[in-house]
């Protein structure tokens, strides 16, 4: 259903009952894809294997850095509009 969506989900490890994913695709930038990870994939994950007891998404050093990134330039972006739209007609 999530690569439907355009996205995907690549399992990062087991640990003391905790599942590790991380979202990939239109996943990571989905508004959803909290409820996703704990309605979907969490509650399906402890029906079936007992030994989990939650999920939780990782991201790479890589993915932090390109998401504060992306930040920067929307937001300049957004002064740049509101800047054209309150310049005078040319």
């Amino acid at each position: 259903m999530v690569q439907d969506d355009g996205g995907d989900i690549e399992f990062r490890g087991f640990e003391n009952g905790v599942v590790k994913v991380k979202l990939q695709g239109s996943c990571t930038s989905c508004k959803s894809s909290t409820v996703t990870l704990k309605n979907g994939i969490e509650n399906m994950l402890m029906y079936y294997v007992e030994e989990v007891e939650a999920v939780e998404a990782v991201n790479d050093a890589v993915d932090t850095v390109a998401e504060a990134e992306f930040a920067k330039l929307e937001a300049k972006l957004q002064e740049k509009e509101k800047a054209a739209a309150g310049a005078p007609p040319a």
